[in-house]
């Protein structure tokens, strides 16, 4: 006998295949989806740090090193050795980083995470020409957001 065409078991069987390839094909796409923006917002936060720590490095060596630091939840207070004062602030219900002197801002960072807790200072290693501070600021879901500071 001369078959022309598919029977109605080979065609269920063929879409039953096919469907089940596509929901795993569909579920990667999800996957690489969720990794994509989580590599985003890493990167975001990278580039916030270093353009943070860059700023205040600048300005340590420009104004001749830290002479006072304070911290509290919320900000911290830099007195440079030539007197400038200047301080970095949670704002907008801690959603943004704020840097500032008495005259201006400098820059305002609204980073991708939504929540931050608390500023945090550890003094991380002391050299015999300076000391590197390192300022934490816990962001909820992110924990590595460390602003280093390199004080000759």
């Amino acid at each position: 006998m001369n078959k022309n065409g598919f029977t109605i078991v080979e065609l269920i069987i063929s879409v039953a295949i096919l469907s089940i390839v596509l929901v795993f094909a569909l579920n990667l796409l999800v996957v690489l989806k969720e990794k994509e923006t989580s590599l985003d917002t890493d990167t975001d936060m990278a580039l916030n740090q270093a353009f943070v720590s860059k700023k205040i490095n600048g300005d340590i060596i420009n104004n001749d090193g830290i002479k006072l630091l304070n911290c509290t939840t919320v900000k911290c207070d830099f007195t440079f050795n030539n007197e400038v004062k200047k301080t970095l602030t949670l704002t907008n219900n801690k959603k943004t980083i704020k840097y500032e002197n008495e005259e201006n801002v400098e820059f305002t960072r609204t980073l991708p995470k939504s929540t931050y807790e608390n500023i945090e200072v550890e003094e991380f290693l002391n050299y015999t020409g300076g000391t590197l501070r390192i300022i934490t600021i816990d962001v909820v879901g992110y924990s590595d957001y460390k602003i280093e500071l390199l004080d000759y």
